[in-house]
């Protein structure tokens, strides 16, 4: 016989031992009394049984109720369990369900937001679809880049949402040919000579390189669709009219549709002296405008320190007004 089979039976053998004690007892206690009431022989069996029987059934009774009682704490247990764990799944589904509706707010403002914006919805919707192809099987320095030109753009949009000027370290490329291609009507840009041209004459200038070539063709472009394009060349020293490579950039704005003009300096009105600079107009909405640090070899063409583009309209007004009187000072070279 196994240990658990042992086990089992030892209550059953304490009630059997308790009950035939129990009726032993009231047989021995009935026979002593036989004397005094005369009870039967017959009768001492029976009531020892009787007295036997009730022993055993009280018992089971006491172990019925025992382990009535047992199942009731295992039960409340159990459903003390079932309901923590009810009250954390119903938990953990609110919270889902939070994020999902959190998620589901998010995408609405989000598409709320492009419906209502001026920008093509097709560039936006397209600049979200390719983010989102950017995922984590691509370099860690792919999306560092990416992070980077998102920040960049983001910056780009609030500034020119919210502040009236935006800022760029260095010389810039891509506002200039982007406002470049999408002008409506009209570009109004004064070209100085001691900023586009290079060191002692135009040759590695502005216009000499890539940017140049680029930004040149852009305005061609620009010209063909009916859009007004003026540039006055500032010269510092008069000979700069005649250098060979000045020439050649004059025919070739001409060539591209630019109506150009030169402006000596020297022959400046004084009240104008002070306000040349070197900016763009364009549309008359938008003012580029670049800052060269201090040359300090005449050779050297200075360097570019900042980029701005302001879109205070009384600075661009003003600005319009600025380049009517020089294109009025300046002349026409043959």
């Amino acid at each position: 016989m196994s240990q658990d089979e042992t086990e089992a039976l030892r209550p059953l053998g304490r009630k059997i031992l308790l009950t035939s004690a129990t009726g032993l007892l009231t047989f021995i206690g009935s026979a002593l009394l036989d004397g005094a009431f005369d009870v039967s022989l017959a009768d001492q069996l029976i009531l020892s049984a009787i007295v036997g029987g009730v022993t055993l059934l009280t018992q089971f009774l006491v172990d019925f109720d025992n382990r009535l009682h047992q199942v009731q704490l295992e039960a409340t247990r159990r459903l003390d369990v079932m309901e923590t764990r009810q009250t954390a799944a119903v938990a953990e589904s609110r919270h889902d369900m939070n994020l999902a509706f959190e998620r589901i707010s998010r995408a609405t403002r989000f598409f709320t937001l492009i419906e209502k914006s001026a920008l093509q919805t097709d560039v936006l919707t397209n600049l979200v679809d390719r983010s989102a192809q950017i995922n984590g099987t691509n370099p860690q320095l792919v999306r560092d880049l990416a992070h980077y030109e998102i920040e960049r753009i983001s910056g780009l949009m609030k500034s020119l949402t919210s502040g009236d000027e935006v800022f760029y370290d260095g010389e810039d490329r891509e506002w200039l040919l982007g406002l470049a291609t999408h002008v409506s009507s009209s570009i109004s840009a004064t070209s100085l000579a001691t900023v586009d041209a290079g060191g002692r004459g135009f040759e590695g200038g502005l216009w000499m390189n890539d940017l140049g070539g680029r930004y040149l063709q852009i305005q061609r472009a620009a010209v063909q669709r009916g859009v007004t394009i003026r540039r006055i060349f500032v010269f510092d020293k008069p000979e700069f009219a005649a250098d060979h490579d000045f020439i050649r950039i004059r025919h070739l704005q001409r060539d591209a549709g630019v109506q150009v003009r030169v402006l000596d300096n020297s022959t400046v009105p004084e009240h104008l002296k002070s306000t040349i600079f070197d900016f763009v107009l364009f549309d008359d909405v938008i003012s580029y405008e670049t800052t060269p640090a201090t040359r300090m070899e005449a050779a050297i063409k200075p360097s570019i320190v900042t980029t701005r583009l302001i879109l205070k309209e009384e600075r661009v007004n003003r600005l319009g007004q600025r380049f009517e009187e020089l294109w009025a000072a300046a002349q026409e070279l043959d």
